[in-house]
């Protein structure tokens, strides 16, 4: 599980300004795909990358709903903190907007150490699986 813990205005921020351009980049994704068979690869990995990203989404109003703390914890599958990390390197955002740019690169740091660390252990239980040896 991967973790995200932030003031809740970061939150707040991230449903007003964040996510309809998510909504709007989960559209625009659908769109590309629509000459897809609807069992190509293509098409049906649009759908579970828009599914999760739906998930992150309620999970946030989810979260700024039932908690009333100033510091909010959200708790990520690893497909869900993929799917958002990538998401948050590709927002468009304004040269002007240095709080935007602050919540995004912190969140971007916060996911990507926590995602690196659950690879090399994914890799050390694989090597030890293959060789027998445990570190």
């Amino acid at each position: 599980m991967i973790t995200l813990t932030s003031p809740r205005s970061y939150f707040l921020t991230a449903i007003d300004h964040f996510f309809p351009y998510i909504q709007l980049y989960k559209k625009t994704r659908l769109n590309n795909v629509a000459n897809e068979n609807v069992m190509s690869e293509e098409f049906l990995a649009a759908l579970v990358i828009n599914c999760l990203l739906t998930e992150v989404e309620l999970l946030f109003k989810k979260k700024i709903i039932n908690t009333t703390g100033h510091k909010i914890k959200i708790i990520f599958t690893h497909a869900q903190a993929i799917v958002f990390y990538r998401t948050l390197m590709a927002l468009p955002l304004p040269e002007d907007h240095v709080y935007f740019q602050l919540i995004v690169n912190e969140w971007i740091q916060s996911l990507d150490k926590q995602l690196i660390q659950f690879h090399i252990l994914q890799k050390k239980e694989e090597y030890s699986k293959v060789t027998g040896h445990t570190s």
